[in-house]
């Protein structure tokens, strides 16, 4: 029943609220001696090519023009910059981030469906494991729960003005992630061949789930309808092409992560005291404007590294707990912050 479904009765409920209680019962079963977990949940939708924090739409109601960014880093891979995260105690939590963010996704009413979704939306779990006795068992997780919205025809749809530019944007990064799909499959066969991630923001996203270490799995919803066979043939196609893309996963060490962002900072460090006099690789003959600028770019580094190698769980609690009391305090209007 799709990846949300129904919350009643339970056998109607989706992918994702069984995943959520799915991961708490294996927790419970690992979670003895001196071995704990964290558990955090972040949620975002592509809307109209632009990146909306669905558990914090306030802050992207400011800015509505550019949404959030997406970075690479060469330890922590592909990430959303500033999108929130929240540590979820339980099943329960998860399922409350989950309908919170549901609220806030960008919906429309179409011929074909009074709700249609108007967004791809990725929720994402990262599951931290770590053992007080022994620092070298510390590993961690990401689980991508994608839903992706369905294509669209305009002559079915009835779409017009804005929601006919949001079906565009539909259909354009599910043919960017149709062409993805093919060059996987053509690189799983031997072939030398260009990834084209960069195409669309979804794909970006989803570098790391479709290529990188990680395993993947496609769930295709087919409509019973004849008027439907085209789309419906089109999707079994999509389904048959991705089911031939070859991934593998290995167990992510979080120590040795934390250890490579160690050294990087100390380098931007190095980097950084050097700046003012010339220096830095290459700065010898700056102006001092130059120079100030070439400062200032490893300031921003510096403090983009250490944030992402915040590794307290303390700290990571206490940041969440603050995010959530603020949208407490928040009128509903405000909290509910759609864009469109």
């Amino acid at each position: 029943w799709s990846m949300c479904g129904a919350p009643d009765p339970p056998e109607l409920r989706g992918i994702t609220p069984r995943v959520n209680e799915a991961l708490f019962e294996k927790i419970k079963e690992e979670q003895v001696g001196t071995k704990k977990f964290l558990v955090m949940c972040s949620y975002f939708e592509i809307y109209n090519e632009i990146i909306f924090d669905l558990l914090n739409p306030v802050a992207d109601r400011n800015k509505l023009g550019g949404g959030l960014q997406i970075k690479e880093h060469p330890v922590m891979g592909i990430y959303v910059k500033d999108l929130t995260e929240i540590v979820a105690e339980d099943a329960a939590k998860l399922e409350d981030m989950l309908e919170s963010g549901i609220k806030n996704r960008a919906v429309s009413s179409t011929m074909m469906n009074s709700v249609s979704s108007r967004s791809h939306s990725i929720f994402t779990i990262k599951v931290h494991q770590k053992d007080d006795e022994d620092a070298s068992k510390s590993v961690f997780a990401k689980l991508n729960l994608v839903d992706l919205a369905g294509s669209e025809r305009q002559k079915g749809t009835g779409a017009s003005g804005q929601t006919l530019k949001e079906g565009a944007n539909i259909n354009k990064s599910l043919s960017a992630l149709g062409n993805v799909i093919n060059a996987l499959v053509e690189g799983a066969n031997g072939k030398k061949v260009f990834i084209p991630y960069r195409n669309s923001k979804l794909t970006r996203v989803l570098q790391e789930s479709l290529g990188g270490n990680s395993l993947c799995t496609m769930l295709a919803t087919l409509s019973p309808a004849a008027c439907n066979y085209e789309e419906t043939m089109s999707t079994l196609r999509y389904a048959n092409r991705a089911k031939a893309i070859k991934v593998s996963a290995t167990k992510n060490e979080e120590a040795s992560q934390i250890s490579r962002l160690k050294a990087e900072v100390e380098e931007l460090k190095r980097k950084l005291s050097t700046s003012g006099a010339g220096g830095v690789g290459g700065a010898a003959g700056l102006t001092d404007a130059e120079r100030e600028a070439e400062r200032q770019k490893f300031e921003r580094q510096l403090k983009e590294m250490e944030g992402l190698m915040n590794n307290s769980w303390g700290e990571k609690a206490k940041i969440s707990e603050e995010h959530q009391q603020r949208m407490k305090r928040l009128p509903g209007e405000e909290r509910l912050a759609q864009p469109g």
